[in-house]
């Protein structure tokens, strides 16, 4: 059986492929939404007058629930500058996948030693 939710009671991934809708309510009437659409997560926050405050799309779920969980502080961005939040959400991608690219290499680097005679391992040798 399918879980809906994950054990800090955020929806998984397959509730949002079955069109599910991750909500927050704040206590000053501010309320944020998340969910996918069109192969990316939409996070939208809205007034008291149910209003659209600020709408940010992100392209994986790991950028999605940090972008959700800091919905507010780039609402506050973006009242400064407009297009400040969108600037930190890419700033975010950017850095999400410099680390997966360092962790890649690193793994890449332990699997592929090199011997003495300078041939990989496993490699024949010429």
């Amino acid at each position: 059986m399918p879980r809906f939710r994950n054990k800090d009671g955020s929806l998984t991934k397959y509730s949002f492929m079955c069109g599910y809708i991750q909500q927050k309510e704040y206590a000053d009437g501010l309320t944020a939404k998340m969910h996918h659409e069109g192969g990316c997560y939409h996070i939208k926050l809205f007034g008291p007058d149910h209003r659209r405050i600020l709408w940010l799309v992100a392209p994986n779920l790991t950028l999605a629930r940090k972008v959700f969980s800091n919905i507010r502080e780039l609402a506050v961005i973006e009242t400064f500058k407009v297009g400040a939040a969108n600037e930190a959400v890419w700033d975010w991608h950017v850095a999400y996948c410099n680390a997966k690219r360092e962790r890649r290499q690193a793994r890449r680097a332990a699997r592929t030693h090199v011997t003495s005679e300078g041939n990989d391992v496993g490699s024949p040798a010429l």
